[in-house]
């Protein structure tokens, strides 16, 4: 301990301090994020969807339109204009110089795969979840072997059986948010 602080320890030994700039961590750091980054696509000239505060439109002088959607620092952008993508794309990676960008019919997002190799539609998956649930569920091999999810006795109920206890109550919250996901 520095003695020039020990003026604003607390009793309990806690110092508050007020910090001067956003932290990767702490509460008020996502907002910060989510204010810069929306305040940088509205100079863009990119504008919140009505629906969803998370999604932002811009249409471009051919007419065409650029969409984004956000999630925290994850962002999905679509368009049939390859110039406005690659203007905004240019512009964030001046803004913003850690930007990683890939491109392609098959994209990752947010633990999904989008294929947008078929004209007009999109195909997502979710493999890689699938298999790390599996995985970490230890059923790699009952997966395999299976022809149904469902094990035999599955609607039958013990109701002598005790509740969870927190440990189980934590895998079964878990996986079953994972799943849900």
């Amino acid at each position: 301990h520095h003695p020039h602080y020990s003026r604003f320890l607390r009793p309990n030994g806690e110092l508050i301090v007020k910090l001067k700039r956003a932290v990767y961590g702490c509460i008020e750091a996502a907002k910060l994020w989510h204010l810069h980054l929306t305040k940088s696509l509205a100079t863009l000239g990119y504008h919140p969807n009505a629906y969803d505060p998370c999604v932002f439109n811009k249409q471009g002088s051919d007419g065409l339109q650029c969409t984004i959607v956000l999630h925290v620092d994850d962002l999905l952008i679509t368009s049939a204009s390859p110039a406005l993508i690659d203007e905004l794309v240019n512009a964030l990676q001046a803004e913003y110089k850690e930007t990683k960008v890939v491109r392609g019919p098959i994209v990752p997002y947010l633990g999904m795969t989008l294929d947008f190799s078929s004209p007009g539609s999109v195909s997502i998956t979710m493999d890689g979840m699938v298999d790390a649930i599996l995985n970490d569920c230890n059923l790699d091999d009952l997966a395999k072997s299976t022809r149904s999810p469902a094990m035999d006795g599955l609607f039958e109920c013990d109701d002598t059986s005790p509740l969870l206890d927190p440990k189980d109550k934590k895998y079964f919250h878990t996986f079953t948010a994972r799943m849900l996901y």
